[in-house]
């Protein structure tokens, strides 16, 4: 949902990929694996710390037809938002119409827009000005009715509000060579100003290195945060924390999820679901067996971090707490009750050919999915059943 994030962690797969393929041509030993559940599980996004409001339908708000959605945020059953490459759109009735809330004088998107959306009636939007250096943040109280702009110092970037005061934004300063810098600024006014607290140099040693793909960043607090990664390096986990606000980093060191010597991970940035409980998702790429997607769950506000079970072709996922989740193989869809220990296989499967981009649950019931087919068309769909059967709202 966030492209500049997302076009990082492609790559950083196909690093990761080419990596561990040499290492099978070199004749490196084979790894020796613990026994997999076989399950599946997506960022979302940080926590929401203020209640769903709908607003009221507005007549006079155009329907926007079948659109073509990439990026989804639903907070409960009827209300939530979506962005497709023209417009920022807002559903009252579960996604089966969509008004248009776009922000006055912006005629498109484009998909370098990047978005956090706090409750079903604020809103953060932000678009990369022409040159790619500044930008504007746009900002909705009322479900979108209306909007403030403010310009900002940097492109479109990764947006996290933990309130309505403090935010921070992670922007992407270039890549190359298993590298990318990045700048990370902050706000305690609610986007009104912001000031940079962190930013690559060139020849510079930082706290954080330059070295390794930035995949995302996740604050708890005004202080306490982490960013994960990925770099092509057997044994290494890239994740580090501040606790300072993002002026300075401490590298972070995990159990690794295997005990083979030839494994390389991506680790995505963690989400947090209240004050204490939060979990870590990792990418694990292995020299013979593929890819897995591990979980690391905490409950002391991230100072300690547990592996549990992990899923061989793990992929999309949605948690709704720390116990409760739903993650997707490739084929087929799974759910943990246990934070991640066992998953149970569900009947659910969408029609040959699409794969799935998004899961975005609200409960144990509710959720919606986001699948491509193999000509990158985006279609939505609804469960109302836990995962069971799903409803297509957008073909």
């Amino acid at each position: 949902m966030r492209p500049v994030l997302i076009c990082s962690k492609i790559l950083v797969i196909s690093l990761l990929l080419l990596a561990a393929s040499a290492c099978v041509v070199a004749g490196t030993a084979t790894p020796s694996l613990p026994p997999v559940i076989e399950t599946k599980t997506k960022t979302p996004p940080p926590i929401p710390t203020s209640s769903s409001t709908p607003t009221a339908v507005i007549p006079s708000l155009p329907i926007v037809k079948a659109p073509q959605i990439v990026q989804l945020a639903m907070f409960d059953a009827q209300n939530g938002w979506a962005i497709d490459e023209q417009h920022v759109l807002r559903t009252e009735n579960g996604g089966n119409t969509w008004l248009n809330v776009t922000m006055g004088g912006v005629n498109s998107l484009g998909y370098s827009a990047s978005s956090f959306f706090r409750d079903a009636g604020e809103a953060w939007v932000s678009l990369s000005n022409a040159d790619y250096t500044s930008g504007t943040l746009y900002h909705t109280t009322d479900g979108g009715l209306t909007w403030t702009s403010t310009p900002v110092p940097f492109p479109a970037g990764s947006l996290q509000f933990m309130d309505t005061s403090d935010g921070f934004a992670l922007v992407d300063l270039g890549a190359g060579a298993g590298s990318q810098g990045i700048a990370i600024y902050h706000s305690g006014n609610n986007g009104k100003t912001w000031t940079q607290v962190f930013a690559h140099e060139p020849g510079v040693d930082a706290s954080l290195p330059l070295s390794g793909m930035k995949n995302g960043l996740t604050f708890l607090d005004n202080l306490r945060g982490w960013i994960g990664g990925a770099q092509p390096q057997d044994l290494y986990i890239w994740l580090f924390k501040t606790v300072d606000g993002g002026h300075s980093w401490q590298k972070l060191e995990l159990v690794l999820p295997a005990s083979s010597p030839n494994i390389m991970t991506s680790v995505d940035a963690p989400r947090f679901f209240n004050s204490m409980e939060g979990i870590l998702p990792m990418d694990v790429f292995t020299t013979d067996t593929g890819i897995y997607k591990a979980f690391y769950t905490t409950t002391d506000s991230g100072s300690t971090w547990n592996v549990t079970s992990w899923v061989q072709n793990g992929d999309t996922y949605d948690f709704i707490n720390v116990k409760e989740g739903w993650i997707w193989d490739g084929a087929r869809l799974y759910k943990t009750n246990d934070s991640a220990v066992n998953w149970i296989p569900l009947a659910a499967t969408f029609p040959p050919g699409e794969s799935l981009s998004t899961l975005d649950f609200v409960d144990l019931t509710t959720g919606w999915a986001i699948t491509y087919d193999s000509n990158s068309h985006p279609r939505l769909y609804r469960t109302t059943d836990g995962g069971m059967t799903w409803k297509t709202l957008i073909k």
